[in-house]
Formats: structure tokens, sequence, C-alpha cells
């Protein structure tokens, strides 16, 4: 059963009473104040389910492969290649991008439990994130060809391990231009529980879920097809349903609320992507 549902419309979400205040707030406050804010939320905690690493709008919810076109921007197309910078990597994978307002909350959660282990490849570039912003409080579609910085900003990959689905998943955290800073709360290696921080962006910035497709045991349905352009909250909205596969010697479901920490994970070590 899903839990409760925090998925709201742009004019929906522009209408509550606390993010009218934050837009309302003098400029400086907020950049000192109220952007580093952390409200209090339930956690929930369910083995079917991977919930929103963060606060903000859905751009986009597809499957593809290592070469397919996530969008184009003026005439390049966006792969998942491109957005690990990892040209290695082989799988075919479910991408589901968070595009964070200055007025989102800015603290990451992480999906699912598991080991995570943190990359920064080097910037090849700065660009601004302003005119998607612009474009989402407007109501207005997003123009792809101002997605030019998720080819070359500041971005760390997190390199996520389940052992409980047997593999990785990844989680990217893209800067605006305006500011250059990741900050990471775990360390690498440390096993998280469903929910818990494990970095946040200062300012404008973008999460994407990246799972590969590569376990033939496990199924992974997006929630959020077609949900473009809702506002989700991290660790409250459940992005993907996760079902094992039919057959006598699988079960039937990984199972609702529960579950203990493993000892060990089962493979640190995933052919897709290096490092």
């Amino acid at each position: 059963m899903l839990k409760r549902s925090s998925m709201q419309t742009v004019s929906e979400w522009l209408a509550r009473p606390d993010i009218r205040q934050l837009r309302d707030t003098p400029l400086q406050e907020h950049l000192t104040e109220k952007f580093f804010r952390e409200p209090i939320r339930p956690q929930f905690y369910d083995h079917s389910m991977f919930y929103s690493p963060a606060d903000g709008f859905v751009l986009y919810s597809l499957t593809v492969g290592p070469r397919d076109r996530i969008v184009s921007v003026k005439g390049r197309n966006l792969t998942t290649r491109e957005l690990l910078q990892a040209e290695t990597y082989s799988a075919n994978s479910l991408v589901i991008g968070v595009f964070l307002t200055f007025y989102d909350v800015h603290v990451n959660r992480l999906p699912t439990d598991g080991y995570v282990h943190f990359r920064q490849p080097a910037a090849i570039g700065a660009e601004t994130m302003v005119p998607v912003e612009a474009a989402i409080l407007k109501g207005q579609p997003v123009d792809a060809n101002d997605l030019g910085y998720m080819f070359t900003n500041e971005r760390v990959v997190t390199r996520v391990y389940n052992p409980r689905i047997q593999q990785p998943y990844y989680l990217v955290q893209i800067a605006d231009r305006e500011v250059d800073t990741i900050a990471l709360f775990a360390e690498d290696g440390a096993y998280l529980k469903q929910g818990k921080r494990f970095g946040g962006i200062r300012f404008g910035s973008q999460v994407d879920l990246i799972i590969p497709l590569t376990n033939p045991r496990v199924e992974f349905h997006s929630l959020v097809q077609g949900k473009e352009l809702y506002h989700i909250e991290a660790g409250i909205d459940p992005l993907v349903r996760v079902e094992a596969s039919d057959g006598p010697e699988h079960p039937s479901s990984f199972g609702g609320p529960g579950g203990q920490q493993p000892e060990q994970p089962l493979n640190h070590d995933h052919p897709h992507l290096p490092g």
C-alpha cells in the first residue's frame, strides 16, 4: 500500500502558505536562514519503494539504453553515460530527474537502503539553471535547450549498493553555475537506511535517480510516469515500486515496512560503472 503522497501541481505548490511566505521573504534573509531549513517530516520505511531523493519538480521519467537520449539539448543528446560521466556504462536504466527550485528544501535523502560510495567527476563547464526555474515557476513547459548544465556542471555521483535487491543504483547531484557547493553528509562506504540524509546542494540544483535494469529477478515500475512538473518531496513521495519477477524460485515481492541492516554487502563490484 502506498504511503501518503504530497505530489502537487505547480499552482497547488505555489499556493501553499509556506511557499507563499518564502517567496515574500527578503532575499538576504532567505539566503542566510530560510534556504538551510530542514523541516521535521515523517520517515517512511518500505522495501518495496524508492522514495524521492529530493524536493522539487519531476522533469522526466523514462527507460533508456546507455546511448539513448534522455533529452536533446541544442541537437546534442544527453545519455546516461553523459549524466554519470562514465563512458563504459552499459546498462539499460530507469531515469527520473528532479529539479529543485530556489524555494525548495535542499537536503537530499536516500531513496532506499544501501552502502554509499561517492565520486566527483571534474566539472567541464558551468551553465545556469535560472531559465529552467523561471519556466517552472510560471507553470510553463521547460525548454530542453536550457538543460545544457546537465553536460557540464559540477556533480557528485553516488553509487548505492542495496544487498536486498543485489544491485546498485545511482544518484547524480548537479549544482547550478552560481554556486558550486555539494555537501556530503555521510562517510564513503557507510550503510544508510531509507530516508536518511546523504547530501545537499546549495541553491538551484537537480538530482537524478538512475536504476540499472540488469537484475532479471527484479522489476522496477515508475510511479511518476506522465507526472512531469509535479512537485514531490524527499522521503515522502514514492517514485518507484520494486517487485520480484514471477517464478517458483523467487518471492512474490520484497515486502513492505521493516527490515534490518545486513552485516556485509553481497557485492561491491558492478560491471556497468567503474569506481
